[in-house]
């Protein structure tokens, strides 16, 4: 169980005809006295492996969380990692979507704290 001042989420893009993630993205964010004091950024089904958005948790971590914050993190999601290319969507689709599903999971770990 997650402690007070901590909340997880996790969000998918999903493809229609699998429903397996084109790209997911968990967060678990814990707060203390109005910032983030850590936070844990994971990404499957972008890249040929799971990873750390570290660059991502990085930006996070000491922020106020608002809005700014938030987008400024997510855009770090894909940073530094290769992206997949196949028939469920391009590398620069799945980079773009790191992104987008990235500040839908963050938004909504800050929403459970």
């Amino acid at each position: 169980a997650l402690g007070d001042g901590s909340g997880a989420a996790y969000a998918k893009f999903f493809n229609p005809a699998s429903r397996y993630a084109v790209v997911g993205v968990g967060a678990v964010v814990s707060m203390d006295n109005g910032s983030c004091s850590s936070c844990r950024i994971g990404v499957t089904g972008a890249a040929d492996h799971v990873f750390r958005a570290s660059a991502a948790e990085e930006a996070l971590t000491g922020s106020d969380l608002g809005d700014e914050a938030i987008a400024a993190a997510a855009a770090k999601v894909a940073d530094g990692k290769e992206m997949l290319s196949d028939l469920a969507a391009s590398a620069v689709y799945r980079a773009h979507l790191c992104g987008v599903i990235g500040k839908r999971a963050i938004t909504q770990a800050i929403s459970r704290t």
